[in-house]
């Protein structure tokens, strides 16, 4: 909190892990908090940008933005809509994977460019649905999205050595080259809160698709 005093910012831009110390950082300057709606992350971009826009005077600019990131989408959907592949998000941690879902944190591809599922109805929790490597082997992916935790923190990041040692070899993901180690630092530090973030989230996913 000193530290940030000493900055004298005029907005304070806090993520929600921050929200029980929003009376101490609004002393400090006013403050907001993104929105953050796995089931609607486009919704919640819009108003983030309605804000910002008024903060900084950039309405028009974040709304041309904001459509053109719209229209990107729409293509995506339709490139997507013509491939019967079914995809697996991951995230790793320490040799560890858990699997997400449509509504989940991680569920992008699914909720917002209707990637089909290889294991639909997951668990939704913040921690994702435990996936073994026979729980992986048993669904069978087409293409296996891999968000590694250990890389985004620093710690040692997972290899495709790993992976060939295990019996995720078996699946189509990895016998056709469509395992894909997405931006760990965007997906799990970032998230879908901003524009540069999203955008690359849905390149990548959509770089994998037939």
């Amino acid at each position: 909190m000193e530290t940030i005093k000493t900055l004298k910012p005029d907005l304070i831009i806090a993520g929600g892990r921050l929200s029980s110390s929003y009376n101490e950082l609004s002393k400090i300057a006013p403050t907001i908090y993104p929105n953050n709606d796995y089931h609607d992350p486009m919704g919640a971009l819009q108003k983030d940008l309605e804000i910002l826009g008024k903060l900084f005077n950039q309405e028009e600019f974040y709304q041309k933005e904001y459509q053109k990131l719209e229209n990107k989408i729409k293509r995506l959907q339709s490139k997507i809509s013509k491939s019967d592949e079914k995809a697996l998000v991951l995230l790793h941690n320490k040799g560890n994977f858990s699997a997400f879902g449509k509504g989940s944190r991680f569920g992008l591809a699914f909720g917002l460019l209707d990637v089909k599922e290889a294991a639909p109805e997951l668990e939704t929790g913040q921690r994702g649905f435990r996936a073994t490597p026979e729980f992986i082997e048993e669904v069978n992916p087409d293409i296996i999205y891999i968000i590694d935790r250990s890389a985004a923190i620093g710690d040692t990041p997972l290899t495709m050595d790993e992976l060939t040692d295990s019996k995720i070899r078996h699946t189509n993901a990895y016998k056709n080259g469509k395992i894909v180690f997405l931006d760990s630092k965007v997906w799990y530090l970032s998230g879908t809160g901003g524009l540069t973030s999203i955008n690359k989230m849905i390149d990548e996913i959509a770089s994998a698709m037939d």
